[in-house]
């Protein structure tokens, strides 16, 4: 099966403040890197008050000042639901090593992976790593909203984003009823033996290919 779905997919790059030069030379660099495994896809760098202004546009002025408030890596994730959500495409955490094209069905309408390594938060923790929807998924805007309301609410006690992001998939599976799971691609993230004795995280497609990994520093 040919990964039709990713083939002209967009690629969303998020930075958090304004980049830098070697910022963007990275980015690049990268953008070409995984268009080796999804030709045609093209590359987006998100920044500033270009990033602010969809986030606003799409969501709010509340979604753009939770950005604001959270750190680097937790203001991207959130970045990157909203952009999912919005124009749909591909987020590519920053780290991750394809090994491989995710080959997902044409009927599908999103793909993740459920972190099932002992470690994991919980058993639907799906890993904010790498994600790829259609846009306007109910998944993305779901999450959106678990994430604000529950900064708003409890500042101190957050839910991790997996857990979030695993209870917002969960619950648009069932929104959609019978064929709500069936057009959700859904893989897996588990520990394999990496160098110096640690653990890394290794993304395994439905079929058992790993597409992915994740080393640990």
């Amino acid at each position: 099966m040919k990964p039709a779905q990713t083939a002209s997919t967009p690629l969303h790059f998020i930075v958090v403040g304004e980049p830098t030069w070697r910022c963007v030379r990275e980015w690049r660099q990268r953008a070409k890197e995984i268009a080796g495994f999804y030709p045609g896809a093209t590359c987006h760098i998100w920044h500033g008050e270009a990033l602010h202004k969809r986030i606003r546009g799409g969501f709010g002025e509340e979604v753009v000042a939770a950005v604001h408030g959270l750190s680097s890596a937790d203001a991207a994730t959130l970045a990157s639901w909203c952009l999912l959500h919005l124009f749909g495409g591909m987020f590519h955490a920053s780290g991750l090593r394809l090994l491989a094209p995710m080959t997902i069905p044409d009927g599908a309408g999103i793909a993740a992976f459920n972190d099932v390594r002992p470690t994991a938060t919980g058993w639907t923790a799906i890993t904010p790593a790498l994600l790829w929807s259609r846009a306007g998924r109910d998944e993305w805007a779901l999450a959106v909203d678990m994430k604000v309301k529950a900064l708003r609410d409890a500042p101190s006690g957050l839910p991790s984003d997996d857990v979030i992001l695993g209870h917002a998939i969960g619950q648009a599976a069932v929104k959609r009823g019978g064929r709500g799971e069936d057009d959700q691609w859904i893989g897996q993230v588990k520990a394999i033996p990496g160098t110096g004795g640690d653990e890394d995280q290794a993304f395994v497609a439905p079929d058992g290919t790993i597409v992915a990994l994740l080393e640990t520093p």
